[in-house]
This record gives structure tokens, C-alpha cells and sequence, in this order.
């Protein structure tokens, strides 16, 4: 498959979504199919662009098998409400530009968050007519109100509301990365047949080093046990 990723976070940014997607990508060229990633220059979390990446619209490298394309973003030390909205709005209307001008992919692959990815989503899908999996890893606007970044009676929350809406039902399928996400999701777009819940892993072979030569061996698992004859 031909599979396109638009993603606002991706190596060597670090952080859950650029770890957790980069090795998604990695694992699917790796069996055999053609990955593109489009993204922002690494800025995350100084806001500060990385100045390898400076002075330059978009990008294009290959990194471990996936063809990664940058575009330009506003990016800002200040933590505010404001230079937030400006960072994914830039990063929203460059990709929106650049992926237009991208092969046709078979399955567009949308994270969010930021939840107004979305909408270059959305163009993107129409653009290229291919169909979006939606990768759900905040339930935003909810999550702004409940640490107390934004209020429910302002103007953005509303805004934000209905993007949420239109997201969930433009999309052809959605991931939610728990029940309560899940959950959430279907709060706003009911439809539990079109929201699966696939939860973050990790490779064990990570997290299992080598025995010393001179190690006892291992008891026998449950697993084995049941299989035994």
C-alpha cells in the first residue's frame, strides 16, 4: 500500500506522537510498503526551529525507509494560548499546500492531535481522494477545558467543537488509544462500529536484555504451561 501520514510531530522531534508514529512508519516500510510522512520542521518543544531546518518552505529526506516531507511553521518560545493556535494554523495551511502536490496516496493516516490537522485532512482527502483513518490521542477541546486552558463558553471552544464533529464524520474510521477515548468519541459521533480502540505497545525485545552465560534458567511461563503436553 501506498500510505501517507500528516502528522504536526515527527522525528527528531521526541515526544508520545513522534515516538509512537515514527515507529509505526518504520514497521510498515519494513514490511514491504511505500510510507510518506508529511510534517513541520522539528521545533517541538523549545519553538524553536532547528536551524538545519531554517530558511527553507519544505523539505524532503529519507529516514529509515520513509520519504519524510517538512513544510514551514510559526514557531515560538511563548507557551501562550496564542502561539499555539498560530503554530498548528501555519502548520495546518502549509501541509495542506504541500501535500497537494503529493502522490496519491491509498489510505491517508491523520493524527490528532492538533485537532485542526484535521481540516488539511480533509482538503488533502478531497485532493488526493484517498480515504482517512483518523488516529484520535486527545480528546480536544474536552482535555483544554478540563486542565483549565480554555473555558466552554469561548469563542475557540465552540470553533473546536464543531471541527471535532465534522472530523469524527469525514473520517472512514477512527482509533481511539483507550475505552475512555473511545468512549468520548462516541459521545460526539455515536457510531461504534467506525471507532476502534488500538492501544499504545511497546516492542518486548526492547525490554528483554540478553541472560548472563551463567544464569539459571528461566521458569517456565503460564503460557508454556498450558501448552504443554
Amino acid at each position: 500500500m501506498n500510505i501517507l501520514f500528516l502528522t504536526q510531530y515527527y522525528p527528531p522531534e521526541f515526544g508520545a506522537a513522534a515516538i509512537r508514529l515514527s515507529r509505526l512508519a518504520r514497521s510498515l516500510a519494513a514490511d514491504g510498503h511505500r510510507v510518506t510522512v508529511l510534517t513541520s520542521m522539528p521545533n517541538y518543544p523549545e519553538g524553536v526551529i532547528r536551524p538545519e531546518y531554517r530558511r527553507a518552505l519544505w523539505t524532503h529526506e529519507r529516514m529509515d525507509g520513509v520519504n519524510v516531507h517538512r513544510v514551514w511553521v510559526y514557531a515560538s518560545p511563548a507557551k501562550g494560548a496564542r502561539s499555539r493556535l498560530m503554530n498548528q494554523f501555519s502548520f495546518l495551511l502549509m501541509a495542506a499546500l504541500r501535500g497537494s502536490f503529493l502522490p496519491q496516496p491509498d489510505v491517508l493516516f491523520v493524527e490528532s492531535h492538533p485537532l485542526f490537522v484535521t481540516l488539511a485532512g480533509g482538503w488533502l482527502k478531497r485532493r488526493l481522494r484517498a480515504p482517512i483513518v483518523l488516529n484520535v490521542s486527545d480528546l480536544w477541546p474536552e482535555s483544554a477545558i478540563a486542565t483549565g486552558m480554555l473555558s466552554r463558553d469561548s469563542l475557540i471552544v465552540k470553533v473546536a467543537e464543531q471541527v471535532e464533529r465534522w472530523a469524527y464524520a469525514d473520517a472512514a474510521h477512527i482509533i481511539a488509544m483507550s475505552e475512555g477515548w473511545r468512549d468520548g468519541i462516541l459521545k460526539v459521533h455515536p457510531h461504534p462500529k467506525r471507532v476502534t480502540v488500538i492501544r499504545n505497545g511497546v516492542n518486548l525485545a526492547d525490554f528483554r536484555p540478553p541472560r548472563p552465560k551463567n544464569a539459571p534458567p528461566r521458569g517456565r511461563n503460564l503460557a508454556s504451561v498450558i501448552h504443554s503436553p
